[in-house]
Formats: C-alpha cells, structure tokens, sequence
C-alpha cells in the first residue's frame, strides 16, 4: 500500500510544481528553466509514475502465482483421486471428489490427456474416462509386491 501512497503523492507534488513552474518569472536563461523542470517536475512525475506501475505489476505477478499454485495443487489432487480409483477417473469423480466446476474438471484432465499423462476411453454408455496407465501399473505393482512379501 506504501507504494501506491508515494506514487499518489509524488505524482500530486509533480503537478503542484508545475503550476509554480507555470506561473513562475524566470530569466530568459532556457538552461535554467530546463533543469528547473526536469528536476522539480518531471523526475517526481516519473518517479510516482514508476512507483504506481511497480504496485500493479506486483499485484498482477501475485495473482499469476497464486492462479499457478492452484492449478498445481489441483492436478497434484487429481493424481492422488486416480490413484485411489485405481487410475480412472471422470468429470463426474472430480466435481463430487475435489468439489471443482465441471468445467474446470473438464480442463484439467484434458490437460493430462494433451500431455500423454492420461489416455480417453469411451464407455458402451458414453462416459469419458480418463485413464492414468501410470497410476494404474503403480497400484498393480504395488499388489505384486504385497502377495510377494506374503
């Protein structure tokens, strides 16, 4: 918040010093009033300038991050679902399972899909599942290993 009071007020003091500027007697010397200007009104104009894009800028990043963590901790959820479902899941398991939209369930296991994480398969009833082959050799292998150790 400091950022966006500095940037407010270095702007209002930039304008302050351009109406003294404005309404100032000078000599005629142009040097004079050319360093006058950039340095009373121009560098706090951009410097406030400068501060309130930082605030924005850093906002946007946060909100970059934030959107990034969520889609990393909801596919890191969808593959801990699959593994519990012995590596299919569907729309339908992810809206109910992980309380997501349709819509956002849709994309994520589409995201899996494109990334060869996952393959489609239709069933005689028309129900997409998405199968993680993965998954599902990590949960027989684990079976394997459980009736060997029997």
């Amino acid at each position: 918040m400091g950022r966006i009071w500095g940037g407010v007020l270095l702007l209002l003091l930039s304008l302050f010093m351009l109406v003294g500027y404005l309404r100032a007697d000078y000599p005629a010397d142009a040097a004079a009033r050319l360093l006058f200007f950039v340095v009373f009104v121009l560098a706090p104009a951009v410097g406030g300038a400068l501060l309130l894009r930082s605030w924005f800028t850093r906002r946007k990043d946060l909100r970059k991050r934030k959107d990034r963590l969520r889609r990393q901790t909801l596919e890191s959820e969808v593959l801990k679902l699959a593994r519990e479902q012995a590596g299919s899941l569907t729309v339908f398991d992810l809206v109910t399972e992980l309380g997501v939209s349709r819509e956002e369930a849709g994309s994520v296991l589409d995201h899996f899909a494109v990334y060869g994480v996952a393959e489609i398969e239709i069933s005689e009833s028309g129900v997409i599942n998405y199968t993680f082959t993965e998954v599902r050799n990590l949960a027989e292998r684990q079976s394997v290993e459980e009736v060997g150790r029997r």
